[in-house]
C-alpha cells in the first residue's frame, strides 16, 4: 500500500520480529551471569539487547496499527465510494466520533490526502437533531482540513473562505 507521496506503507512486521530477537537474546544474559558471573560487559550486553528490542517492538506495533487501519478505510472505501463518513461509520459498525478521528489520524500521518478526507467529512448529515455540521442564522457550516498546515475550520458550506492558521485560500 502506498501513502499520500507514493512510499510504500511498512506493516511493522519486521520491526516487531528484529525487537523478539533482541529480546530472546536479552535472555541469553541469565545464563552468561550463572556461569560468568556480573561483570560490566554483561550488563552492557543485556543494555544492548534489552533497550533496542523495546522500542523496536512498540514502534513496530504502532506501525502494524496504523497499517491496519489504512487498510480497513481504504477498503471500505473501495467499496463504498460514494459514503460519507457516516454512513461508512453504519458500514463498519463504529461509532462516527471515532471514524472522524480514525480519518484525521490517518491525515496527519500522510496516509490519506487531505482532500479526499475533506471530501468524506463535508457531507455530514444535514438533519438538525442529530450532531451534524452547525447552523446558524447565515447558513451551513463544514469542516475543512487546510491542504497546507492541516489546521480545522469551519466555514460556510457553499462560499469556502479562509483558513485561520495559515491564510490558504480553502475549497467550497
Amino acid at each position: 500500500m502506498l501513502d499520500v507521496n507514493g512510499n510504500k506503507i511498512k506493516s511493522g512486521k519486521v520491526m516487531i520480529g528484529f525487537g523478539v530477537f533482541f529480546l530472546i537474546e536479552f535472555s541469553f544474559i541469565p545464563y552468561m551471569i550463572v556461569t560468568e558471573g556480573i561483570n560490566a560487559s554483561i550488563i552492557m550486553a543485556g543494555l544492548t539487547f534489552l533497550i533496542p528490542g523495546i522500542i523496536m517492538i512498540v514502534k513496530g506495533n504502532n506501525r502494524r496499527v496504523k497499517y491496519n487501519l489504512h487498510r480497513t478505510y481504504v477498503t471500505a472505501f473501495a467499496h463504498y465510494p460514494n459514503c460519507n463518513y457516516i454512513e461508512l461509520a453504519h458500514r463498519l459498525n463504529k461509532d462516527p466520533q471515532i471514524v472522524e478521528k480514525d480519518l484525521r489520524r490517518l491525515m496527519t500521518n500522510q496516509l490519506l490526502s487531505a482532500a479526499f478526507i475533506n471530501e468524506k467529512l463535508t457531507l455530514r448529515n444535514t438533519n438538525p437533531a442529530s450532531k451534524g455540521p452547525e447552523r446558524s442564522g447565515s447558513g451551513e457550516y463544514v469542516s475543512i482540513v487546510c491542504s497546507s498546515c492541516n489546521g480545522i475550520n469551519k466555514v460556510p458550506k457553499y462560499r469556502g473562505g479562509e483558513c485561520v492558521y495559515c491564510g490558504t485560500t480553502l475549497p467550497q
